[in-house]
Protein backbone atom coordinates (compact mmCIF):
# COMPACT_ATOMS: atom_id res chain seq x y z
CA UNK A 1 0.00 0.00 0.00
CA UNK A 2 1.25 2.96 -0.35
CA UNK A 3 1.96 5.36 2.07
CA UNK A 4 0.03 8.55 2.58
CA UNK A 5 -1.19 9.19 -1.07
CA UNK A 6 -5.19 8.96 -0.60
CA UNK A 7 -5.06 9.75 3.11
CA UNK A 8 -5.59 12.80 3.94
CA UNK A 9 -2.59 14.05 6.81
CA UNK A 10 -5.32 15.36 8.99
CA UNK A 11 -6.93 12.13 9.24
CA UNK A 12 -4.13 9.92 9.88
CA UNK A 13 -3.01 12.68 12.77
CA UNK A 14 -6.87 12.48 14.11
CA UNK A 15 -6.99 8.35 14.17
CA UNK A 16 -3.38 8.18 16.03
CA UNK A 17 -4.25 11.14 18.53
CA UNK A 18 -6.84 8.76 19.54
CA UNK A 19 -4.48 5.93 20.51
CA UNK A 20 -2.67 5.12 24.19
CA UNK A 21 0.65 6.65 24.89
CA UNK A 22 2.17 2.68 24.86
CA UNK A 23 1.33 2.44 21.37
CA UNK A 24 2.68 5.95 19.67
CA UNK A 25 5.80 5.40 21.70
CA UNK A 26 6.12 1.85 19.87
CA UNK A 27 4.67 3.23 16.29
CA UNK A 28 7.99 6.01 16.59
CA UNK A 29 9.96 3.22 15.29
CA UNK A 30 7.43 2.63 12.32
CA UNK A 31 8.64 4.66 9.77
CA UNK A 32 10.47 8.57 9.67
CA UNK A 33 6.62 9.69 8.80
CA UNK A 34 5.38 8.46 11.73
CA UNK A 35 8.25 9.34 14.02
CA UNK A 36 7.71 12.94 13.15
CA UNK A 37 3.65 13.40 14.26
CA UNK A 38 4.47 11.47 17.34
CA UNK A 39 7.07 13.38 17.95
CA UNK A 40 5.90 16.74 17.27
CA UNK A 41 4.51 18.70 20.29
CA UNK A 42 1.19 19.56 18.66
CA UNK A 43 0.23 16.22 18.73
CA UNK A 44 1.24 15.43 21.80
CA UNK A 45 -1.39 18.56 23.21
CA UNK A 46 -3.88 17.22 20.72
CA UNK A 47 -3.50 13.05 21.74
CA UNK A 48 -3.80 14.42 25.49
CA UNK A 49 -6.90 16.46 24.49
CA UNK A 50 -8.24 13.37 22.84
CA UNK A 51 -7.84 11.00 25.73
CA UNK A 52 -9.07 13.18 28.53
CA UNK A 53 -10.43 10.00 30.13
CA UNK A 54 -7.15 8.71 29.41
CA UNK A 55 -5.43 5.86 31.74
CA UNK A 56 -4.66 6.84 35.32
CA UNK A 57 -1.07 5.20 36.70
CA UNK A 58 0.52 5.48 40.42
CA UNK A 59 4.11 6.02 40.39
CA UNK A 60 5.71 4.72 43.71
CA UNK A 61 9.35 4.09 44.88
CA UNK A 62 10.76 0.53 45.42
CA UNK A 63 14.05 2.48 46.54
CA UNK A 64 15.56 5.50 45.45
CA UNK A 65 16.79 4.17 42.62
CA UNK A 66 14.13 1.95 41.29
CA UNK A 67 10.48 3.13 40.46
CA UNK A 68 7.03 1.67 39.96
CA UNK A 69 4.11 2.11 38.02
CA UNK A 70 1.02 0.64 38.48
CA UNK A 71 -2.01 0.48 36.17
CA UNK A 72 -4.96 2.24 38.25
CA UNK A 73 -7.99 1.52 35.77
CA UNK A 74 -10.11 -0.69 35.95
CA UNK A 75 -10.08 -3.45 34.68
CA UNK A 76 -7.11 -3.92 35.13
CA UNK A 77 -4.42 -7.33 36.70
CA UNK A 78 -2.86 -5.27 38.49
CA UNK A 79 0.44 -7.90 38.32
CA UNK A 80 0.53 -7.51 34.54
CA UNK A 81 0.31 -3.52 34.28
CA UNK A 82 3.65 -2.99 36.43
CA UNK A 83 6.06 -1.10 34.43
CA UNK A 84 9.46 -0.67 36.12
CA UNK A 85 11.48 1.98 35.44
CA UNK A 86 14.73 3.65 36.26
CA UNK A 87 15.24 6.77 38.39
CA UNK A 88 15.39 9.74 35.65
CA UNK A 89 18.79 11.20 37.02
CA UNK A 90 22.06 9.36 38.71
CA UNK A 91 23.68 9.96 41.62
CA UNK A 92 26.93 10.02 43.17
CA UNK A 93 25.88 8.04 46.03
CA UNK A 94 22.37 6.78 46.31
CA UNK A 95 22.49 5.62 49.48
CA UNK A 96 22.66 9.41 50.62
CA UNK A 97 19.74 10.13 48.57
CA UNK A 98 16.43 10.71 49.66
CA UNK A 99 13.85 10.95 46.60
CA UNK A 100 10.35 11.78 47.09
CA UNK A 101 7.32 12.17 44.18
CA UNK A 102 6.16 16.05 44.86
CA UNK A 103 3.44 16.41 42.33
CA UNK A 104 1.82 15.52 39.11
CA UNK A 105 0.59 17.77 35.73
CA UNK A 106 -0.59 16.83 32.33
CA UNK A 107 1.50 13.26 32.46
CA UNK A 108 4.38 15.00 33.78
CA UNK A 109 5.95 13.94 37.67
CA UNK A 110 7.94 16.45 39.84
CA UNK A 111 10.58 14.62 42.06
CA UNK A 112 12.83 15.64 44.86
CA UNK A 113 15.99 14.61 45.76
CA UNK A 114 17.53 15.71 48.71
CA UNK A 115 21.08 14.72 50.47
CA UNK A 116 20.28 13.27 53.64
CA UNK A 117 23.30 14.29 55.01
CA UNK A 118 23.19 17.91 53.90
CA UNK A 119 19.48 19.13 54.40
CA UNK A 120 20.80 22.49 52.83
CA UNK A 121 20.80 20.55 49.16
CA UNK A 122 18.40 20.03 47.17
CA UNK A 123 17.61 19.32 43.53
CA UNK A 124 14.01 19.44 41.56
CA UNK A 125 13.56 17.64 38.39
CA UNK A 126 10.23 17.23 36.10
CA UNK A 127 9.70 13.94 34.18
CA UNK A 128 7.41 12.14 31.91
CA UNK A 129 7.57 8.47 33.48
CA UNK A 130 5.86 7.93 29.59
CA UNK A 131 8.64 9.40 27.10
CA UNK A 132 11.47 9.11 29.62
CA UNK A 133 11.67 13.16 28.98
CA UNK A 134 13.58 14.98 32.33
CA UNK A 135 14.14 18.45 33.16
CA UNK A 136 16.42 19.51 36.32
CA UNK A 137 15.31 22.98 37.31
CA UNK A 138 17.84 25.24 39.21
CA UNK A 139 18.27 25.62 43.05
CA UNK A 140 14.96 27.17 44.84
CA UNK A 141 17.97 29.30 46.73
CA UNK A 142 16.67 28.77 50.26
CA UNK A 143 19.09 30.01 53.26
CA UNK A 144 21.02 27.42 54.70
CA UNK A 145 19.07 27.79 58.22
CA UNK A 146 15.98 26.66 56.12
CA UNK A 147 14.79 23.03 57.42
CA UNK A 148 14.57 21.12 53.72
CA UNK A 149 14.02 18.29 54.85
CA UNK A 150 10.02 19.32 56.42
CA UNK A 151 9.33 21.13 52.27
CA UNK A 152 6.22 20.82 50.75
CA UNK A 153 5.62 20.93 47.26
CA UNK A 154 3.11 21.81 44.48
CA UNK A 155 3.75 21.39 40.80
CA UNK A 156 1.08 22.66 38.07
CA UNK A 157 -0.10 23.63 34.68
CA UNK A 158 -1.78 28.10 33.77
CA UNK A 159 -3.64 26.97 30.76
CA UNK A 160 -3.93 30.73 30.05
CA UNK A 161 -0.60 31.08 29.42
CA UNK A 162 0.62 27.41 28.90
CA UNK A 163 3.09 27.78 31.84
CA UNK A 164 4.01 25.40 34.37
CA UNK A 165 4.64 26.30 37.66
CA UNK A 166 6.31 24.26 40.69
CA UNK A 167 6.31 25.57 43.85
CA UNK A 168 8.73 25.17 47.28
CA UNK A 169 7.63 25.62 50.51
CA UNK A 170 9.81 25.18 53.53
CA UNK A 171 9.86 25.67 57.35
CA UNK A 172 12.58 28.26 59.09
CA UNK A 173 14.80 25.34 61.08
CA UNK A 174 13.12 26.81 64.57
CA UNK A 175 10.25 26.25 66.84
CA UNK A 176 8.06 29.30 65.66
CA UNK A 177 7.15 28.51 61.64
CA UNK A 178 8.08 31.16 59.66
CA UNK A 179 7.62 30.11 55.83
CA UNK A 180 9.69 30.69 53.14
CA UNK A 181 8.26 30.20 49.89
CA UNK A 182 9.74 29.78 46.27
CA UNK A 183 7.88 29.95 43.22
CA UNK A 184 9.24 28.73 39.64
CA UNK A 185 8.17 29.35 35.89
CA UNK A 186 9.37 27.23 33.27
CA UNK A 187 8.62 30.18 31.21
CA UNK A 188 10.15 32.78 32.50
CA UNK A 189 12.34 30.10 33.97
CA UNK A 190 13.29 31.46 37.61
CA UNK A 191 12.56 31.53 40.99
CA UNK A 192 10.65 33.72 42.45
CA UNK A 193 10.30 34.73 46.47
CA UNK A 194 6.44 34.66 47.37
CA UNK A 195 5.69 36.81 50.70
CA UNK A 196 4.22 34.19 53.22
CA UNK A 197 1.09 35.98 54.86
CA UNK A 198 1.42 33.42 57.70
CA UNK A 199 2.93 35.04 60.74
CA UNK A 200 5.35 33.38 62.97
CA UNK A 201 3.58 32.22 66.22
CA UNK A 202 4.15 34.15 69.15
CA UNK A 203 5.16 30.76 70.62
CA UNK A 204 6.47 27.70 69.45
CA UNK A 205 4.14 25.57 67.49
CA UNK A 206 4.73 21.83 66.63
CA UNK A 207 3.23 21.26 63.21
CA UNK A 208 3.99 19.36 60.22
CA UNK A 209 2.63 18.56 56.56
CA UNK A 210 0.78 15.37 56.20
CA UNK A 211 1.76 14.66 52.53
CA UNK A 212 4.84 16.56 50.78
CA UNK A 213 3.17 16.80 47.37
CA UNK A 214 0.02 19.48 46.90
CA UNK A 215 -3.45 18.11 45.46
CA UNK A 216 -3.99 20.38 42.35
CA UNK A 217 -7.58 21.56 42.02
CA UNK A 218 -7.86 23.95 38.63
CA UNK A 219 -4.97 26.40 39.20
CA UNK A 220 -4.90 25.76 42.65
CA UNK A 221 -3.04 23.78 45.40
CA UNK A 222 -3.74 22.45 48.51
CA UNK A 223 -2.26 20.93 52.03
CA UNK A 224 -3.09 19.62 55.00
CA UNK A 225 -1.16 21.55 57.79
CA UNK A 226 -1.79 19.52 61.00
CA UNK A 227 -0.94 20.73 64.59
CA UNK A 228 -0.51 17.83 66.61
CA UNK A 229 -3.94 16.56 67.17
CA UNK A 230 -5.24 19.97 68.09
CA UNK A 231 -5.84 21.50 64.91
CA UNK A 232 -5.55 21.06 61.08
CA UNK A 233 -5.72 23.52 58.32
CA UNK A 234 -5.78 23.36 54.95
CA UNK A 235 -3.27 25.75 53.10
CA UNK A 236 -4.36 26.70 49.34
CA UNK A 237 -2.19 28.36 47.14
CA UNK A 238 -3.47 30.21 43.75
CA UNK A 239 -1.30 30.09 40.73
CA UNK A 240 -2.82 32.86 38.98
CA UNK A 241 -2.84 35.38 41.86
CA UNK A 242 0.07 33.47 43.62
CA UNK A 243 -1.51 34.15 47.13
CA UNK A 244 -1.88 31.90 50.19
CA UNK A 245 -5.11 32.04 51.95
CA UNK A 246 -6.08 29.46 55.23
CA UNK A 247 -9.14 27.38 55.93
CA UNK A 248 -9.65 25.10 59.19
CA UNK A 249 -10.23 21.73 58.49
CA UNK A 250 -11.57 19.02 60.90
CA UNK A 251 -10.21 16.50 63.63
CA UNK A 252 -8.66 13.38 61.64
CA UNK A 253 -8.61 15.09 58.06
CA UNK A 254 -5.09 13.08 56.56
CA UNK A 255 -5.13 13.49 53.17
CA UNK A 256 -6.64 15.45 50.03
CA UNK A 257 -7.94 14.18 46.80
CA UNK A 258 -9.89 15.95 44.10
CA UNK A 259 -12.84 14.33 41.81
CA UNK A 260 -15.30 16.25 39.24
CA UNK A 261 -14.07 19.21 40.26
CA UNK A 262 -14.81 19.16 44.03
CA UNK A 263 -12.29 18.76 46.77
CA UNK A 264 -12.38 15.76 48.72
CA UNK A 265 -10.55 14.49 52.33
CA UNK A 266 -9.77 11.24 53.47
CA UNK A 267 -9.61 10.61 57.35
CA UNK A 268 -8.55 7.29 58.77
CA UNK A 269 -9.58 6.58 62.96
CA UNK A 270 -10.96 3.45 64.77
CA UNK A 271 -15.25 2.67 64.77
CA UNK A 272 -16.08 -0.40 66.85
CA UNK A 273 -12.77 -1.20 67.11
CA UNK A 274 -12.28 -1.49 63.41
CA UNK A 275 -9.59 0.48 61.58
CA UNK A 276 -11.79 2.54 59.05
CA UNK A 277 -10.95 5.83 56.24
CA UNK A 278 -14.19 7.73 55.45
CA UNK A 279 -14.12 9.91 52.35
CA UNK A 280 -15.75 13.64 52.84
CA UNK A 281 -16.42 15.89 49.83
CA UNK A 282 -16.43 19.57 50.51
CA UNK A 283 -19.56 20.02 48.20
CA UNK A 284 -19.22 23.84 48.20
CA UNK A 285 -15.83 25.08 47.55
CA UNK A 286 -13.75 26.62 50.15
CA UNK A 287 -16.85 26.64 52.39
CA UNK A 288 -15.74 24.67 55.30
CA UNK A 289 -19.23 24.22 56.33
CA UNK A 290 -20.29 21.59 53.17
CA UNK A 291 -17.94 19.21 54.12
CA UNK A 292 -20.18 15.65 53.48
CA UNK A 293 -19.35 12.50 54.72
CA UNK A 294 -19.81 9.71 51.62
CA UNK A 295 -18.82 6.67 53.28
CA UNK A 296 -16.83 4.74 55.76
CA UNK A 297 -14.34 1.55 54.89
CA UNK A 298 -13.59 -0.75 57.21
CA UNK A 299 -9.88 -1.82 56.54
CA UNK A 300 -8.90 -4.29 59.01
CA UNK A 301 -10.37 -5.56 62.29
CA UNK A 302 -7.13 -5.95 63.33
CA UNK A 303 -5.68 -2.48 64.47
CA UNK A 304 -1.53 -2.31 64.35
CA UNK A 305 -0.77 1.33 65.44
CA UNK A 306 2.67 1.59 63.43
CA UNK A 307 -0.08 1.03 60.11
CA UNK A 308 0.37 4.29 57.57
CA UNK A 309 -3.05 4.75 55.54
CA UNK A 310 -2.77 6.43 51.90
CA UNK A 311 -5.70 6.67 50.07
CA UNK A 312 -4.64 8.18 46.49
CA UNK A 313 -7.31 7.33 43.77
CA UNK A 314 -11.35 7.98 45.17
CA UNK A 315 -13.56 7.74 42.17
CA UNK A 316 -18.00 7.17 41.95
CA UNK A 317 -17.43 3.61 42.60
CA UNK A 318 -13.88 2.75 44.19
CA UNK A 319 -10.83 4.22 46.36
CA UNK A 320 -7.43 2.96 45.90
CA UNK A 321 -5.41 2.89 49.37
CA UNK A 322 -2.01 1.95 50.21
CA UNK A 323 -1.30 0.60 53.53
CA UNK A 324 2.13 0.36 54.44
CA UNK A 325 3.62 -0.68 58.18
CA UNK A 326 7.14 0.52 58.38
CA UNK A 327 8.31 -2.30 61.17
CA UNK A 328 7.95 -4.69 58.42
CA UNK A 329 8.75 -3.22 55.43
CA UNK A 330 5.90 -3.91 53.54
CA UNK A 331 3.50 -2.16 51.27
CA UNK A 332 0.05 -3.23 50.13
CA UNK A 333 -1.96 -1.53 47.67
CA UNK A 334 -5.67 -2.26 47.66
CA UNK A 335 -8.75 -1.41 45.14
CA UNK A 336 -12.03 -0.95 47.49
CA UNK A 337 -15.23 -0.87 45.47
CA UNK A 338 -18.02 0.73 47.36
CA UNK A 339 -20.82 0.69 45.21
CA UNK A 340 -23.09 -1.98 47.12
CA UNK A 341 -23.91 -1.50 51.23
CA UNK A 342 -20.40 -4.04 51.45
CA UNK A 343 -17.08 -2.56 50.34
CA UNK A 344 -15.55 -5.60 48.98
CA UNK A 345 -11.86 -5.42 47.57
CA UNK A 346 -11.12 -6.15 43.73
CA UNK A 347 -7.36 -5.88 44.13
CA UNK A 348 -4.79 -6.53 45.90
CA UNK A 349 -0.65 -5.82 45.56
CA UNK A 350 1.75 -6.47 48.03
CA UNK A 351 5.25 -4.89 47.62
CA UNK A 352 8.65 -3.96 49.69
CA UNK A 353 8.58 -0.79 51.37
CA UNK A 354 10.27 2.39 50.84
CA UNK A 355 8.69 5.29 51.51
CA UNK A 356 4.97 6.60 51.73
CA UNK A 357 5.83 8.66 48.03
CA UNK A 358 3.80 8.00 45.33
CA UNK A 359 1.12 10.31 43.07
CA UNK A 360 -1.26 9.55 40.52
CA UNK A 361 -0.15 10.88 36.89
CA UNK A 362 -2.39 10.30 33.91
CA UNK A 363 -0.12 9.16 30.48
CA UNK A 364 0.74 11.42 28.34
CA UNK A 365 3.36 12.95 25.51
CA UNK A 366 3.61 16.22 27.18
CA UNK A 367 7.13 17.80 28.30
CA UNK A 368 7.82 21.18 28.69
CA UNK A 369 7.85 23.60 25.49
CA UNK A 370 11.21 24.00 23.98
CA UNK A 371 10.08 27.88 23.75
CA UNK A 372 10.29 28.03 27.93
CA UNK A 373 13.38 29.73 28.55
CA UNK A 374 14.72 26.68 31.04
CA UNK A 375 14.34 24.73 28.07
CA UNK A 376 17.23 26.63 27.05
CA UNK A 377 19.61 27.42 30.05
CA UNK A 378 19.23 23.98 32.04
CA UNK A 379 19.93 19.96 31.48
CA UNK A 380 17.63 18.25 29.64
CA UNK A 381 17.17 14.69 28.88
CA UNK A 382 14.80 14.58 25.95
CA UNK A 383 12.33 11.51 25.35
CA UNK A 384 14.13 8.33 24.07
CA UNK A 385 12.78 5.37 22.26
CA UNK A 386 16.27 3.27 22.38
CA UNK A 387 15.59 -0.34 23.43
CA UNK A 388 17.58 -2.12 26.11
CA UNK A 389 18.88 -4.69 23.84
CA UNK A 390 18.97 -5.87 20.19
CA UNK A 391 16.38 -8.53 20.84
CA UNK A 392 13.97 -6.38 22.57
CA UNK A 393 14.00 -4.01 19.89
CA UNK A 394 13.59 -6.47 17.07
CA UNK A 395 10.36 -7.75 18.96
CA UNK A 396 9.09 -4.15 19.06
CA UNK A 397 9.48 -3.22 16.09
CA UNK A 398 7.39 -6.24 14.65
CA UNK A 399 4.67 -5.55 17.32
CA UNK A 400 4.35 -1.81 15.79
CA UNK A 401 4.96 -3.28 12.42
CA UNK A 402 1.84 -5.54 12.76
CA UNK A 403 -0.26 -2.81 14.81
CA UNK A 404 0.84 -0.29 11.68
CA UNK A 405 -0.40 -2.78 9.29
CA UNK A 406 -4.00 -3.36 10.98
CA UNK A 407 -3.99 0.73 11.73
CA UNK A 408 -3.66 0.74 7.32
CA UNK A 409 -6.55 -0.88 7.15
CA UNK A 410 -8.33 0.96 9.36
CA UNK A 411 -7.69 4.45 7.58
CA UNK A 412 -8.39 2.83 4.06
CA UNK A 413 -11.88 1.84 5.27
CA UNK A 414 -12.23 5.42 7.24
CA UNK A 415 -11.30 7.19 4.24
CA UNK A 416 -13.59 5.16 1.63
Amino acid sequence: MAEGKHVPEDIVVDILSRLPVKSLIRFRRVSKRWRSIVSDPQFAKLQFQNTTQGRRRLVYLLDDSNIETLDLEPPSRWWASIRKLTCPFEHEDQKRHRVMVVGSCNGLVCLSTRICSLASMTSIYIWNPSTGFSLKLPDPGFPDYINRMSMYCGFGYLPATGDYKALVAAYNDDQWGTLQVRVFSTRAGIWKQIESPFRPSSYPVRKYITDDAATVLGVTFHWIIDYFSQRSVIHAFDLVKEEFREMNGFHLLQTLDCFGGCLYGFCKGLYDSSLCIELWVMREYWVSDSWTKLYRIVLSDQVDPGMLVYPYLATETSTVVAQITPEHKKMEIVRIEHEEDDPLVTDRLRRRYHMPSMIVYEESLLRIPDNHAVMKEYKVKKPTDAPANKQKSKEIICLALFNYFLLNILISSFSL
